[in-house]
């Protein structure tokens, strides 16, 4: 079964501050990085109970290749994208967007 994902505002400001810097660092890298986190998101739509629990119901799994770490929660049968960030930083940030 395939579930619907839903990348939350907070998460797409994410992607799109990644994207940016990625396609700062190297033209044609930033559609790397979105293919990766494509890729990463199908993984999440076909199985997400299959990702390991991070903090209370919250998912997160690893973007590879980059940094960065997907954080997710699964209700109602969907899949809401609530933070993309660079796992390499001390960020909670994530935290308090949990929904």
């Amino acid at each position: 079964m395939t579930y619907r994902l839903f990348v939350e505002p907070a998460a797409k400001a994410d992607i799109a501050a990644a994207k940016e810097w990625y396609e700062a660092q190297r033209p044609g890298l930033e559609l790397e990085f979105r293919d990766e986190l494509d890729s990463v998101f199908r993984r999440i739509e076909s199985n997400p109970l299959e990702i390991a629990m991070a903090c209370r119901d919250v998912r997160q799994v690893a973007v590879k290749r980059f940094p960065y770490v997907i954080s997710f929660v699964f209700r109602d049968n969907r899949v809401l994208v609530i933070a993309v960030l660079h796992g390499r930083r001390e960020d909670t940030n994530w935290k308090s967007r949990i929904v």
